[in-house]
């Protein structure tokens, strides 16, 4: 029957039970090469339906981690990084949640760690912005800008990824199919250790080092696709599937990607092209693939803006399959998107969450973004203004609200935007596009919003700046009223307002708003701080500053001239009025009388006999307010330097102040009293009435009724003083019991 031998695997099994034999495959296609034709699908179909499911309970034991709730890494593989030759570092700051993202924020964070997604680290080399994109289901995720700082710096792997014509030819004979969804599938690829260190999310709470890998890195794609294929690497035919070389004439994965987006106040249009080269040599870009749809009455009140970016996301979610994973050129006549959606452009944090979000989507795909004119997107436009009559798919973001703190409800603020002239002006700038040049510098109104005409948006006839919305003139009191009702500073009524809220001139409103509030200013109140000193006094004891101070439970008084800063301190028995007159009549008495008297509203300073005593003498006596202890700050002033010892007032009364440059003492005794240091300068000779040489006779005669004796002069004393030698006897005499001797 066979002219030919065929080796062929038998697997004989031992056992006490008589099983049935079987056939396999490869027996079959050499015994009987017919049977695949023979057998009927529907018959093969109904087998396999009238086979008995295993329960969820068998299920769960088979395949505990799967049924788990541990997020554990696929085993035994791991993303490894690569950078390009001598690159360098870039540390990125944080970008900051909004406040009322901030516990949303900090919920994330902790569920990477907890999960083992990220650690937590102190200080990093290389640090990447993370911030908040919101979900289709009002949740949202943390995406990590790479764009500035890792993925320009990263050597991207080239895999080949199969195409949509490669899959879908070699399922041309299956019955029966199967689709795997992996959650956060990149996440469940590990990093490797090297590369934890490049991926470090800079966030408000800090650096996050990530363990996995994340969207937004430019080789997670290239990365992830070769782990899937070596782990399916065993399952029949897989591999070949995905190294399969059959192509469809019309795409080809080697030549450059194009896609030029439009889009028109009705639809948008895209074409998918390759760059090739003529005979000439001349590049030229022939078409693969057209796609257009019509916009929906909510996609067609979008900014223009919002609509060319739509028209590039629309492009990208059509052409997916041939562009994942490859680099490839957008197109696109709108200068704002290039700015926006450039792959080497931050995330725009102050956008309006929708364009976050498609910017978000954008970032792992190695694109570039270039800009042209109308004239060379002319089959994209001509796809835009005739669009299929199939609608665009709607990317809601559910998750922005407006002004939900407000009283005020998005109708009435879009009803009072219709009737605002300023804002219409905006609104039809901002739906149709704007001017390429500022063409307001005649218009400051204007100017200012097309200053930030790329953060402008317009959401349910809203004008919104970045996830603000914009509130009409009319409107803006009542705002102001609502933000202030907590009656908050200035401060955190700005950080309220920025949470919902913007118009031109929002801070400056708010500003004058709460400091005009009387509540605020009641609350709020502060004494002024501005030193008033006393008028400079004149003369010494024009004005005399007096207190009492305690130390060593010994009661002191103090006084000190306002002209001279001259200071006096007495020990006081006791502190009652009779004491304080006794001393100042002593001070008086030396120094003359005072002029006004300044005192606190101590029992001894307030008592009717130091009254009684100053109107004597006519001196005006004045009291400090209660409470304010600064009125009377020399006498205080004073206190603190008398507290420090008697040694510091000796030294204060001699030593220039830095208001009269001249000692106290100078200035009340007026002549510089004798110090250890005015002893450093030399000092003039004194003059005796007579001179006596040492050794010269004199005569000397002690009193009246005494004898006049015979001496010499042994020593000079002084001026007028010397020591003398009678009769062997040395005495010291004055001058004025001296007299030559006769010679």
């Amino acid at each position: 029957m066979f002219e030919k031998l065929f080796n062929l695997t038998l697997v004989v099994c031992t056992g006490d039970q008589l099983e049935v034999p079987l056939l396999g495959r490869p027996w079959l296609d050499i015994l009987v090469p017919q049977w695949r034709s023979v057998l009927s699908p529907t018959v093969y179909i109904a087998s396999i339906l009238q086979a008995k499911p295993p329960s969820v309970e068998e299920l769960e034991a088979m395949f505990p981690r799967a049924f788990g709730n541990s997020d554990t890494p696929i085993e035994k593989y791991s993303a490894r990084l690569v950078l390009k030759p001598n690159a360098v570092p870039v540390k990125h700051r944080a970008y900051k949640p909004p406040f009322g993202l901030v516990n949303t924020a900090n919920s994330l964070l902790d569920s990477w760690e907890e999960s083992g997604k990220a650690i937590r680290v102190r200080c990093a080399d290389w640090a990447s912005p993370g911030f908040l994109v919101p979900k289709s289901d009002n949740s949202y995720r943390m995406v990590v800008d790479f764009k500035k700082t890792l993925n320009p710096q990263l050597r991207v792997d080239h895999y080949p990824i199969p195409s949509p014509e490669e899959i879908f030819s070699s399922l041309s004979n299956s019955s029966v199919f199967v689709s795997l969804d992996l959650k956060d599938a990149y996440t469940q690829l590990s990093l490797h250790p090297d590369s934890q260190e490049l991926c470090v999310v800079n966030t408000h709470r800090g650096f996050y080092k990530l363990t996995r890998l994340i969207y937004g890195v430019a080789s997670a794609a290239a990365i992830f696709q070769s782990v899937m294929e070596e782990m399916l690497a065993g399952i029949p035919g897989c591999k070949q599937l995905l190294k399969s070389d059959k192509l469809l004439m019309h795409f080809d994965p080697k030549l450059p990607i194009v896609i030029f987006c439009d889009a028109s106040p009705y639809g948008v249009g895209s074409v998918l092209c390759h760059t090739v080269h003529l005979p000439s040599g001349k590049p030229t870009e022939r078409p693969v693939m057209f796609v257009s749809s019509i916009l929906s009455s909510a996609q067609q009140n979008y900014a223009q803006v919002d609509r060319e970016a739509l028209a590039v996301i629309h492009a990208i979610t059509k052409f997916h399959r041939f562009v994942w994973g490859r680099p490839f050129t957008i197109v696109t006549d709108c200068q704002a998107i290039q700015r926006i959606l450039g792959p080497c452009k931050s995330l725009p944090v102050r956008t309006g969450h929708r364009l976050q979000h498609w910017a978000a989507l954008l970032q792992p795909y190695q694109y570039s973004l270039v800009h042209k004119k109308s004239d060379n997107l002319v089959v994209a436009d001509a796809l835009s203004r005739l669009p299929s009559p199939i609608s665009i798919f709607d990317i809601p973001i559910k998750s922005i609200k407006i002004a939900v703190d407000l009283p005020l409800t998005s109708d009435k603020i879009a009803v009072e935007t219709a009737n605002d002239p300023l804002l219409q002006q905006v609104f039809r700038f901002v739906h149709l596009g704007w001017p390429p040049k500022d063409q307001f510098r005649n218009n400051p109104p204007i100017q200012v919003f097309f200053k930030i005409r790329d953060s402008l948006s317009i959401l349910n006839k809203c004008l919104l700046f970045s996830s603000r919305i914009v509130i009409p003139t009319v409107l803006q009191a009542q705002v102001l009223d609502t933000i202030h009702q907590g009656h908050p500073g200035i401060v955190r009524s700005k950080l309220l307002a920025r949470a919902s809220v913007w118009w031109p001139t929002l801070n400056i409103d708010i500003a004058q708003f709460v400091s005009q509030c009387s509540i605020c200013a009641l609350v709020n109140f502060k004494p002024n701080k501005t030193y008033v000193s006393w008028p400079p006094a004149l003369s010494p004891f024009e004005r005399v500053h007096i207190d009492f101070y305690q130390k060593k439970s010994l009661s002191y008084f103090i006084l000190c001239d306002a002209y001279s800063k001259w200071l006096h301190v007495t020990h006081m028995p006791q502190t009652s009025a009779p004491f304080v007159i006794d001393e100042l009549l002593s001070i008086f008495a030396i120094y003359g009388l005072a002029k006004v008297l300044v005192c606190d509203n101590g029992p001894p300073f307030d008592s009717n006999e130091l009254a009684t005593f100053c109107t004597s003498y006519n001196v005006q006596i004045l009291h400090s307010p209660a409470y304010h202890p600064e009125a009377n700050g020399q006498a205080e002033k004073g206190v603190d330097l008398a507290k420090k010892g008697i040694e510091k007032i000796v030294f204060y009364r001699n030593t220039p102040t830095t208001t009269t440059l001249k000692s106290p003492n100078q200035l009340l005794l007026s002549y510089q009293p004798r110090t250890l240091l005015t002893q450093l300068l030399p000092q003039p000779g004194t003059r005796p009435l007579s001179q006596f040489r040492d050794g010269e006779s004199v005569m000397f005669k002690l009193h009246k009724r005494s004898p006049v004796v015979t001496g010499s002069i042994v020593r000079i004393l002084g001026p007028t003083r010397y020591l003398i030698s009678v009769a062997g006897v040395e005495r010291e005499v004055h001058h004025n019991q001296l007299s030559r001797a006769a010679s």
